[in-house]
């Protein structure tokens, strides 16, 4: 039900958006990341971070032109958008599962890094030639909704002495929706060029058929 009420309001929420001002175009807006919460269309980056958050009721009264609610004047607009919008701030704009890209974000960023070190003249970069992982800081979620390990055994949380060629990041148990993001893993062999990217959960965002990413 959700996928379908997705494609239905996907462009409307995009469109309202742009007239609006939340969002200047929509190029940079992710459709796999942008989702349903609640009774908001969640538009999200391909970064993972929340450009507008659209009332699923202002896009079912969108009219074929782009028209809302039978284009009553801007005073009442503004009036429902208000009553529409401001309960559901109390429950947070942002989906967890955007913790999933960028905790993705952060294993590719550290590869590219890992390169340059390599490129530089250094035969076997390590995590102190780049610094060590970690979760970038948000206004919503913990920095350590994900952490970080060598590989996807998890045993060995990262150390500046670890190569930056192989890097894994695994919710955090701790926080009561970890069930809904699963673990991500990359490891980069630079003699072939070839980057392993592994998931540990299918069924889960940005986690996908093979699991892979």
């Amino acid at each position: 039900m959700k996928k379908r009420l997705k494609s239905k309001y996907f462009h409307r929420a995009i469109s309202k958006a742009i007239n609006d001002k939340k969002i200047l175009y929509s190029r940079n807006v992710d459709h796999d990341l942008s989702e349903i919460i609640g009774e908001n269309f969640n538009l999200i980056s391909k970064e993972g971070e929340l450009l507008a958050s659209i009332p699923l009721e202002d896009l079912k009264n969108q009219a074929p032109n782009g028209c809302l609610l039978g284009c009553i004047g801007l005073p009442a607009f503004l009036a429902i958008i208000s009553v529409l919008i401001i309960p559901n701030l109390n429950i947070g704009l942002w989906p967890i599962s955007a913790n999933s890209s960028r905790a993705k974000n952060v294993l590719v960023i550290a590869m590219k890094n890992c390169n340059i070190k390599l490129f530089e003249g250094i035969d076997e970069p390590t995590f102190e030639d780049i610094g060590l992982p970690e979760m970038p800081p948000h206004s919503e979620w913990p920095q350590d909704t994900f952490s970080f390990y060598t590989d996807s055994s998890f045993s060995n949380p990262i150390e500046e002495s670890d190569s930056c060629f192989s890097l894994a990041a695994k919710p955090s148990t701790k926080y009561s929706r970890a069930d809904e993001l699963t673990w991500f893993s990359i490891k980069y062999d630079p003699k072939n060029n070839l980057a392993t990217k592994k998931c540990g959960d299918s069924d889960k965002k940005h986690c996908e058929k093979g699991n892979t990413w």
